[in-house]
């Protein structure tokens, strides 16, 4: 890197700590090494909000590559993805330029599956800002919240009574329906079936319940608010009600009310791992790291077959940057739920990331076993076997992988640059071709007319040119340079292979 860029970088990270100050931001720039991540930013003036802290990744250049939408277009590499991903806050990507030296421009991107990341030249880091913050603070762990139970059909049918004896049948069966399609995730047609009912059985608390359930897997905090006031008002000893109640206040970032209605289900019900579980989830996205790791750890030890806790557990650990503890949870969980897709497929990533890429590979492999319809692991398993040089392996999976997303740039991207290395290069120029736009994106100024491709793995190098027409693209070059392959740039890797 030149001088000149080295100082551009210099100045945006210190602009944007200047103008994070000026906004009332604590901003931490991270003193090692940079593996994704510049600085932490610190929310300091939202009332209701205790220190929630995101994630910064600076990126300063003396002009940006713009698109015709009037947005900014940045190429990331798979490692800054997965870092990303598993950096445990949310991370936000602020782009500055010296050419416009008073502005900077952001977006969130630790839930980015795209190497190119687009910018809107609209979205500007100022006095507007701190909404939208607080708002990706929540949307950030809403998915962990949402676990819920329902109530089961015959509970409901059992609450109702003598009321139902004349419409047992059709009753019975919409219920059924209704718990058929939470289970197959289609929550607006289920909703609609316990909001029907509901209007008639309006005493039946089970019923309220399991449609401000739905809500909130919709996103309709609010409804899923009044609906549980309601029947919190004919039901006040119910703990179901409070805990929901409390859950769909967290993610309207009304944190005191959220513990508060928490605090009162435990208090009805202080051994519920389900509870406790949910009050670590409320302060484990305000930054409350130890405190959340405590109440998990309750809520395990309440159900010591709650898996969802021993999940979280191993979430929080990650973020306390524990990993090895983190791993140990992911095993428990495993134990418990051995048919957990998402608890191999991260345990995985993980164990990349502490370079224990044979035992990643054997945790991705278990997830393909799980769920064969899921791409995650399949791709995720392909890129690993990809960097280590298995070519057949790796083209064998990102095709079933991409049977299963066709479309996918990224997907045929990677076969390209496999096809490359096996000499197939009229098949890797058809892949090339299927990701050109994705592709282009990456055109780097000085290259000129063609695209250039570092392809680099712990085992294998390749730089390769590439020129896109209207209908095709042409491969100029595949030049090898294995020495600078990770495990020959870094010698001491080199013992991780006598695993595989």
């Amino acid at each position: 890197m030149s001088d000149h860029n080295r100082l551009v970088e210099q100045t945006g990270v210190y602009y944007v700590g200047h103008l994070a100050g000026k906004l009332n931001y604590l901003f931490r720039q991270v003193k090692e090494h940079d593996k994704g991540i510049d600085a932490e930013i610190e929310l300091t003036q939202s009332p209701g909000v205790v220190s929630p802290i995101i994630g910064v990744q600076i990126k300063a250049r003396s002009q940006f590559k713009k698109t015709v939408d009037n947005e900014i277009s940045i190429t990331v590499t798979e490692k800054n993805l997965q870092y990303w991903k598993s950096f445990g806050r949310p991370v936000v990507l602020m782009a500055y330029s010296d050419s416009e030296p008073d502005t900077v421009f952001w977006t969130r991107v630790d839930n980015s599956s795209s190497h190119i990341i687009k910018i809107s030249m609209g979205q500007k880091f100022d006095e507007h800002t701190l909404p939208k913050f607080i708002r990706i603070i929540s949307q950030y762990y809403a998915d962990i919240s949402r676990s819920l139970p329902m109530e089961y059909v015959s509970n409901i049918l059992i609450e109702m009574g003598p009321q139902v004896d004349d419409v047992l049948m059709p009753v019975e069966k919409k219920l059924e329906r209704a718990y058929k399609l939470v289970d197959e995730r289609k929550f607006d047609k289920a909703s609609y079936i316990y909001e029907s009912l509901a209007n008639i059985f309006e005493d039946v608390v089970s019923i309220l319940y399991n449609w401000g359930v739905c809500l909130l897997e919709l996103g309709e905090e609010e409804r899923a608010i009044d609906i549980t006031t309601r029947a919190l008002g004919k039901s006040p000893e119910d703990w179901r009600l409070h805990n929901l109640h409390g859950m769909c206040l967290a993610l309207l970032q009304k944190y005191q009310e959220s513990e508060e209605s928490l605090m009162t289900a435990l208090k009805i019900a202080p051994f519920s791992s389900e509870v406790w579980n949910n009050l670590g989830l409320l302060h484990y996205w305000q930054g409350r790291n130890e405190e959340a790791f405590d109440e998990f750890r309750l809520a395990a030890n309440y159900d010591t077959k709650d898996s969802f806790a021993l999940f979280n557990l191993a979430l929080c650990s990650t973020a306390l940057e524990n990993y090895e503890k983190a791993l140990e949870y992911y095993d428990a969980c495993i134990k418990i739920s051995p048919k957990l897709y998402d608890a191999f497929n991260n345990k995985g990533v993980l164990l990349k990331l502490l370079w224990r890429i044979w035992e990643a590979l054997d945790c991705y492999d278990k997830a393909i076993e799980i769920d064969p319809q899921n791409p995650a692991a399949l791709y995720n398993s392909a890129y690993l076997l990809k960097d280590l040089g298995y070519n057949e392996r790796a083209t064998q999976r990102y095709h079933m992988a991409l049977e299963l997303r066709p479309n996918n740039a990224r997907i045929h991207l990677d076969l390209g640059l496999l096809y490359c290395r096996k000499d197939d290069l009229p098949t890797a120029a058809y892949h090339f071709w299927s990701s050109h736009d994705y592709l282009e994106h990456s055109r780097q100024q000085e290259m000129g007319d063609y695209v250039g491709i570092v392809d680099i793995g712990y085992k294998v190098f390749y730089l390769i040119r590439i020129v896109f027409t209207e209908h095709s693209a042409t491969i100029l070059s595949v030049d090898s340079a294995p020495e600078l392959a990770l495990f020959n740039s870094h010698p001491g890797l080199h013992e991780l292979l006598k695993y595989g």
